[in-house]
């Protein structure tokens, strides 16, 4: 037949023109809409991507220009000086190697500012350096304090008609400019040019100077509107007394094709395919379908009117029998599954308690009571550590306690109280025409009730729990309020010490919306890598040198600045995010130690915290074996501190992790011992090498014979599981003297030094002399 004939016959029908119609729109919608959506996001998603990248490329060329800059400030200020008077150069300039690829010529000043010796006598370096201005941190000249061994490094930028600014580097000797550089152009962009790419940069000062102006390529050939921008800013100030740098970087934005070919073009060949496909699927089920549907209608109308006796008389050996025969045997037991299914909605198949649906049908029927303003108290029940049950003894066992807590609720609850299972071990129970007095009694009630011990097959189990209490008309006038204010008193009651109640008040909704923004801002500051590591050294208490360092990570706040961990490490356990807080820490520390190790810095060890949360998930010995192995750092240069927590329950698990380390030679570390739950029939048990005494036990040392009897306990213990100890928290000379005499085998506080940046850290000495050097590296701290 005809393929003309065929659309004829099945589509001169009403009903099927219609469901063809239907059919065709309801795809082409869809996939009209998929494949914009699709085109759209992927392309905005590489756009995204490529903005990250180019944003990272600009910020990582401008770093390693700093660093070139560094590099020559290191260069200039070890040149020698020489003696007052000399006509030549001091002696020893041709033992610096680089210095030639890093300036390209130099100018030796006496110490009343004239030149006396340049490598290039056509240009004057100490005049371009007086004529040059560079920001507001330079216009004044460099400070003549004589009589001191000051060094200091300054920067300026020489502009000269018709041709690139010079960038300038001077360096002055207690006061006295002594040596003046002109920095190596192509050394200095070096960066710049190797990250060129297709990418067009400028770089200017703080004035507007454009002092660089490389690459093209691709981005050229889109118009200015349409590139890709990107600016990273370079702080000079700090290290130079000079304005700021501007890194600019203009890109083509990036076109998502596959094949050669737009993808867009894919996507409508995949439409129109798809569309085809579904007009000759669509004719060929009409023809199959339209017969028995008039017989299908009719019962179904029947049905819809009361009559539950009504069958339809349809005899096929397809799909349509089988709905004829299904529709046949549901109107032969819809009354009594309608039934059923109306029990089932509103009720919990566990408990026999209404369920969330049943519960919220009785609170809008309370709270929407025609004419008067309802008081209605909503009490939200979390039993304690519910979970502990279900790991340790089954989810069989964990069944049976919500159950019996269900009996126990409804029989000490008031004959008008309303009890419904919320999920879970959450429990709501709702008092119409009750005051907060009337609901607070009714909380007492029905904790004495739950924390009755349970007999179980394997023995009794106490149980526990804590609520959670909202008023109508104090907190809300909506279902959804009330349940919030609730769950939200509920929070304070578990985090406030469990087994109690709370009532409502507006401050808890502030405290919980401020987790909330918390947490969404730690989660924005790992992806904007706002977090960076400190570092505090231990020493040996003989001598104080410098044997290793802890690792503690700051959060650099866009808004709030510098935030110790107290501000943020609670909230980021308690929405899960420490695991990869944790993993940055230690992959952070690992690039640090590595980092150190190319500079001539090797520590013993750099010790890590690891979290309980960490263990607890099975894959740390997996990420400290990827981060050693990322950045090349041996094992034993790795210390992990691990909290008393996890002697907890079931240990072995974290105890068998531990010992897989160990016996690649990272160190273990057990932290802040004696404020949980040690024992020396349980510490001889874990697989760790390192004690350390938390603060706590040190902070009264010297004043309290208590705190020494507990100190002089806690080494001994030591010493007689032949531990490495560590004491921490040490402020003042009397502790570092009574735990250095104890026998402890390192010394850590603000007694030596505060916890400092990298940068700062590396410029410490080797040896902290403890009387000076609270005073003497106060000031690298941030």
């Amino acid at each position: 037949m005809p393929l003309r004939t065929l659309l004829a016959r099945q589509l001169g029908r009403r009903l099927a023109h219609r469901l063809f119609a239907l059919f065709l729109l309801a795809a082409v919608v869809p996939l009209a809409l998929s494949d914009w959506l699709s085109s759209t996001a992927i392309t905005e998603v590489a756009r995204e991507l490529d903005a990250r990248a180019r944003l990272d490329t600009t910020e990582r060329t401008s770093r390693q220009v700093f660093d070139r800059l560094l590099a020559g400030k290191t260069l200039l200020s070890a040149v020698p000086v020489a003696a007052s008077g000399a006509a030549r150069p001091p002696e020893g300039l041709t033992w610096l190697p680089g210095l030639r690829r890093v300036f390209v010529r130099l100018s030796w000043l006496d110490e009343h500012g004239d030149t006396r010796w340049s490598s290039d006598p056509d240009f004057d370096l100490g005049q371009a350096w007086q004529l040059a201005q560079a920001g507001p941190y330079n216009r004044a000249p460099i400070p003549e304090q004589r009589g001191d061994d000051r060094i200091e490094v300054r920067l300026r930028v020489a502009e000269t008609a018709g041709q690139t600014p010079r960038v300038l580097m001077a360096v002055s000797h207690g006061g006295v400019l002594r040596w003046v550089g002109e920095l190596h152009a192509a050394h200095l962009w070096a960066p710049v040019v190797d990250a060129g790419e297709d990418g067009l940069w400028h770089v200017r000062d703080a004035r507007g100077v454009l002092l660089a102006r490389l690459g093209g390529g691709d981005a050229l050939d889109q118009p200015a509107a349409e590139r890709l921008h990107t600016r990273s800013r370079l702080y000079l100030g700090a290290e130079f007394g000079a304005g700021d740098w501007v890194f600019e970087q203009d890109s083509p934005r990036p076109e998502v094709r596959w094949m050669g070919r737009p993808l867009g073009m894919w996507l409508a060949l995949v439409a129109v395919a798809t569309l085809l496909a579904i007009a000759l699927l669509t004719l060929w089920q009409l023809r199959r379908t339209l017969q028995p549907l008039a017989a299908l209608t009719d019962g179904a109308r029947r049905l819809a009117d009361g009559a539950t006796r009504t069958r339809v008389a349809i005899s096929r050996h397809d799909e349509i029998g089988t709905l004829a025969q299904a529709f046949n045997h549901m109107a032969g037991r819809i009354e009594d599954r309608e039934q059923q299914l109306v029990h089932r909605a509103v009720h919990d198949s566990l408990t026999g308690l209404a369920n969330r649906d049943g519960l919220h049908d009785r609170l809008d029927a309370l709270l929407s009571a025609p004419g008067v303003v309802a008081k209605v108290a909503v009490l939200f029940l979390d039993l304690d550590h519910f979970k502990d049950v279900n790991d340790s003894r089954g989810h069989a066992t964990g069944d049976m306690v919500l159950r019996l807590v269900a009996q126990r609720l409804t029989d000490a609850m008031p004959v008008d109280a309303f009890v419904a299972r919320q999920g879970g071990d959450e429990f709501v129970i709702v008092l119409p025409d009750a005051t907060e007095h009337t609901a607070c009694m009714v909380a007492d009630t029905a904790l004495a009730a739950v924390n009755q011990p349970c007999a179980l097959p394997d023995g009794e189990h106490l149980l526990g729990a804590s609520v959670g209490i909202a008023l109508s008309p104090q907190h809300g006038l909506m279902r959804e309020e009330l349940l919030r204010c609730a769950d939200i008193a509920l929070y304070a009651a578990k985090t406030g010490g469990r087994g109690q109640h709370k009532v409502f008040h507006r401050l808890l909704d502030i405290a919980a919306r401020e987790r909330v923004l918390l947490l969404g801002q730690l989660r924005q500051a790992l992806v904007r890598n706002e977090f960076v590591l400190h570092y505090q050294p231990r020493v040996r208490p003989v001598d104080g040198a410098i044997d290793s360092a802890e690792a503690l990570i700051r959060w650099q706040h866009p808004e709030h600045g510098l935030l110790n961990p107290g501000a943020f490490i609670e909230a980021a356990e308690a929405g899960g995010l420490i695991d990869e807080i944790g993993l940055w820490v230690l992959d952070a520390a690992c690039a640090q130690i590595a980092a150190w190790r190319r500079q001539g810095l090797a520590l013993g060890r750099v010790s890590v915290n690891v979290s309980p949360r960490q263990l607890a998930s099975g894959e740390l010995v997996a990420h400290v074996r990827d981060a050693l192995a990322r950045h090349q750092v041996p094992p034993q240069a790795l210390e992990l501190e691990v909290t008393e927590s996890l002697l907890v329950g079931d240990a072995r698990a974290a105890c068998a992790q531990l010992s897989e380390l160990r016996s690649w030679g990272v160190t273990v570390a057990l932290d802040d011992f004696g404020t949980g739950y040690s024992s020396m029939a349980t510490l001889r048990q874990l697989p760790i090498d390192v004690m350390k005494i938390d603060r706590a036990f040190v902070t009264d040392l010297g004043h309290d014979p208590g705190a020494m009897a507990i100190a002089s306990a806690i080494v001994a213990m030591a010493r007689s599981l032949r531990l490495h100890l560590v004491a921490e928290g040490i402020e003042t000379p009397a502790q570092a003297a009574i735990l250095r005499d104890m026998g402890c085998d390192e010394l850590q506080g603000f007694f030596y030094s505060r916890p400092l940046p990298p940068e700062a850290f590396h410029l410490l000495p080797r040896h902290l002399v403890p009387e000076a050097s609270p005073s003497q590296w106060a000031g690298l701290a941030p």
